[in-house]
């Protein structure tokens, strides 16, 4: 991990720990919770003048090609099978308590393997373990690349396999989704194009 500036590195020495700790820690628990991600091999904490200096986390190579950000580049009807399969996913991913903060095309990689999608997450130094509600669920989605059309379908699936009302949280999540992506374009215009969002 990058270098911590002063401030972090007390906080990072006294008071919470390290993102490369909080990952080994993270990786645990959703192992533990069956949750696809590297397998954690070590976490490296070096110190100098008594507080940390750099941290590492060290995993297993985890051999997923695909990128959610491929969701941007083709419309609903030729990504419907990967669309329906990471929703299915979404839903038991916080049905298990689980809230990635940073849950972004990056951070979740995916193979296909006889038929069937699997889902792996990564970056995962930032996360919160608990009960998720709609609100928390909908706003957990906005960072996801992809058209109106699949953003809705993604948001109707996992809404039929939670119990939620189905249109009041297809209406959220396009809503925050779209909030994200107006701020966010405006200082990269450039992801304009492959969001198909942010007029």
């Amino acid at each position: 991990f990058q270098i911590p500036h002063i401030i972090n590195r007390i906080a990072y020495t006294f008071f919470r720990p390290s993102k490369a700790k909080r990952s080994y820690k993270h990786a645990l628990r959703l192992i533990k919770k069956e949750i696809g991600t590297p397998t954690p091999i070590a976490c490296i904490e070096n110190r100098s003048g008594g507080l940390l200096s750099s941290s590492y986390y060290i995993s297993t190579f985890a051999d997923y090609p695909g990128l959610l950000r491929e969701l941007a580049e083709h419309p609903l009807e030729e990504v419907r099978e990967l669309v329906e399969a990471f929703a299915h996913f979404t839903a038991e991913l916080h049905e298990k308590g689980v809230l990635h903060l940073d849950y972004s095309p990056g951070n979740i990689l995916y193979k296909k393997t006889d038929g069937n999608y699997q889902f792996c997450l990564v970056d995962i130094n930032r996360m919160k373990f608990g009960k998720i509600n709609e609100k928390k669920a909908t706003f957990n989605l906005r960072r996801l690349w992809g058209n109106n059309e699949i953003i809705a379908h993604i948001a109707q699936i996992y809404a039929e396999d939670r119990h939620f009302d189905i249109q009041k949280f297809v209406d959220l999540t396009l809503r925050h989704h779209t909030q994200f992506w107006k701020k966010y374009t405006k200082n990269h215009p450039e992801r304009k194009a492959f969001i198909g969002q942010a007029e």
